[in-house]
């Protein structure tokens, strides 16, 4: 879901909780505007609806890490391209490996252009908690 969609799904009343769950839901790929507080609880909202998720592949950034109280049980792997090493973009990593019990790899690109210190990001990535033993945590640069 890119371009406009959480932007759209952000307009007006956003509920604590979808009317029903996504099982069938797999993999999916999200464009999003952390800076934006109701796209990012349009996605936590969307998250929590999809039991199954196995692959998120999100472009950009996250604030609302305390709306959210659900584990992804099924989350294997996580692309993440775009990232600066914002503060709110960490959050969301952080909360991704303290949520997902059977993730496998974390793949992080730093945002094209931007000088991004892959050891300090690194760093920072294995000082978090994790729920899966075996996650992997891979940054991919432009020279990679």
């Amino acid at each position: 879901m890119g371009c406009y969609c959480l932007q759209f799904l952000a307009i007006g009343n956003i509920p604590a909780k979808l009317p029903e769950t996504y099982d069938c839901l797999k993999s999916i790929y999200l464009s999003i505007n952390f800076g934006d507080l109701n796209e990012t609880l349009v996605l936590l909202c969307f998250l929590q609806g999809s039991p199954n998720l196995h692959e998120l592949v999100i472009e950009d950034f996250w604030e609302a890490q305390g709306h959210l109280d659900c584990s992804m049980n099924h989350l294997r792997v996580v692309r993440m391209t775009g990232i600066s090493g914002a503060q709110l973009e960490l959050q969301f990593i952080n909360f991704l490996l303290a949520n997902s019990p059977v993730l496998e790899i974390l793949s992080v690109t730093p945002k094209t252009g931007k000088k991004v210190e892959k050891i300090k990001m690194l760093e920072e990535f294995l000082s978090f908690r994790r729920a899966s033993a075996s996650a992997e945590i891979v940054i991919q640069t432009s020279e990679d």
